[in-house]
């Protein structure tokens, strides 16, 4: 952070400006020694076919369906999102990576409604940057830019290109988990459960996926892990019906009728008249 002369009045005060690769003055965590692989709710892999789109640095990709797409980590303080490319995303001379952006739409998990957006706008010529956004795309914080370094007493090293070991490569970047909560306006807290969408663009909005999507062709958080930004994976809180006792109606006692007492009609007396007195005079 250098110190800056700042003239009011007339009079000059002394004080400190941010660092220029640190707008918000934050500074940058270590990377994860181990990243979690973000999932299917069931725990199965997303894994997005190689070469469905070009150029291959926005091509999500899976080593031919053999390796996991997408990854996400925490610290508690910053939360860390990773993609598999099949081209390498980094240009040192095009302001340190390739005329593209890669970014995450976080969503509430009980009603699947995007909150914020975390990503990292590579299409700049000069200066790139980490950024967090609302929803729209109407907001954009930039919170870390390049070059990503420790200098200025401000690390800004949120984002970083290398390889998979297996002829493709990663990007990673990370944001603070309080900017993320600034920028949704009260949408999320560390502890909100969430769900994530990855992809790639090149669109002018910077929340907006017009690249490759991490699953199917259109952002969708059906059946999808979920997370807290601040602990990781976590149960989700969409109530699973307890399935009710047997609605099948108990079968009511036998509506065959009982047989009564023999029903054969007892026979009345004989209803042959007596015999009247003789009328034989």
């Amino acid at each position: 952070m250098a110190l800056a002369t700042i003239v009011i009045g007339g009079h000059a005060l002394s004080g400190f400006a941010f660092a220029a690769n640190s707008p918000q003055a934050d500074n940058a965590a270590a990377w994860p020694a181990s990243w979690t692989a973000y999932t299917l709710a069931g725990g199965g892999a997303i894994a997005d076919p190689d070469s469905d789109v070009n150029p291959a640095n926005v091509d999500i990709a899976s080593n031919g369906g053999a390796a996991q797409s997408v990854f996400a980590a925490t610290d508690g303080t910053s939360v860390f999102f990773r993609l598999r490319l099949r081209g390498n995303p980094v240009d040192a001379g095009k302001g340190g990576f390739d005329n593209a952006f890669w970014l995450v739409h976080v969503a509430s998990a009980s009603d699947g409604v995007v909150r914020a957006v975390a990503g990292l706008n590579g299409k700049l010529v000069s200066t790139d940057f980490v950024y967090v956004s609302n929803t729209p795309g109407s907001a954009v914080t930039e919170v870390y830019t390049t070059p990503f370094d420790n200098l200025g007493g401000v690390d800004s090293r949120g984002a970083r290109g290398l390889t998979d070991g297996s002829g493709q490569h990663f990007v990673d970047f990370q944001v603070p988990i309080a900017q993320l909560v600034a920028v949704s306006g009260g949408g999320l807290s560390s502890s909100t459960p969430v769900k994530f969408f990855f992809g790639s663009s090149s669109a002018n909005n910077l929340a907006t996926i017009n690249k490759d999507f991490m699953a199917g062709t259109a952002v969708s958080f059906d059946g999808l892990a979920v997370w807290t930004l601040a602990g990781g994976p976590a149960p989700d809180p969409t109530p699973t019906p307890t399935p009710s006792e047997d609605p099948s109606p108990e079968p009511s006692e036998d509506p065959t009728p009982t047989p009564s007492d023999d029903p054969t009609p007892t026979p009345s007396e004989d209803p042959t008249p007596e015999p009247s007195a003789d009328p034989t005079p």
